[in-house]
């Protein structure tokens, strides 16, 4: 099975940027929606700065949230499961099936052909903790587990939509309202 983790941190750019209206609820109401929705996690954990009620989720309440990477770890020591990361301001993201039809020992990060990677709707396998050794930084994490990338453009775009600015929350409204 598979535990999606949620990450809901404090946001530098547009605050409570997770608990906006987006089409009637939460934007992190719709992303646990989504991920219930596709059926495919055995559960749903929120690593939360923040203290708010959800139904559908687990919630763990980090004051420290000192990156994405300690909260995968944690995830992964405390349910020995593989983990799907997905974004808690990331409302449109739907697609997560062929990102989990890979061996269970191996991580499965969406890369563009540039080379970016979408780290934040990402499969990470328990194998991994074998990996790692105190480091930080998600991307230093990535470069040292098995893994395989998965090309970023056969999803849909609207996949790695997130919220960071008040633009991109207008934006969202617009998609709501069917304007895009």
């Amino acid at each position: 099975m598979v535990i999606a983790l949620v990450p809901v941190g404090k946001s530098k750019r547009l605050e409570n940027k997770h608990f906006l209206n987006y089409c009637g609820k939460r934007i992190i109401d719709s992303v646990v929606d989504n991920l219930i929705n596709s059926g495919l996690f055995s559960k749903i954990v929120i690593y939360s700065y923040f203290e708010f009620n959800i139904d559908r989720a687990e919630i763990i309440i980090d004051k420290k949230l000192q990156g994405v990477l300690p909260l995968i770890i944690d995830a992964m020591e405390r349910y020995s499961e593989n983990i799907f990361v997905l974004g808690g301001d990331m409302p449109l993201a739907t697609y997560f099936s062929p990102l989990l039809s890979y061996p269970e020992q191996l991580s499965v990060i969406p890369r563009w052909k540039n080379g970016y990677i979408e780290p934040l709707h990402s499969l990470y396998s328990i194998s991994s903790l074998n990996y790692y050794s105190g480091e930080r930084a998600l991307h230093d994490f990535i470069e040292k587990i098995p893994r395989v990338y998965y090309p970023a453009e056969k999803m849909p775009e609207y996949s790695f939509y997130n919220i960071n600015t008040r633009e991109d929350y207008n934006s969202l409204i617009k998609k709501c309202n069917g304007n895009l």
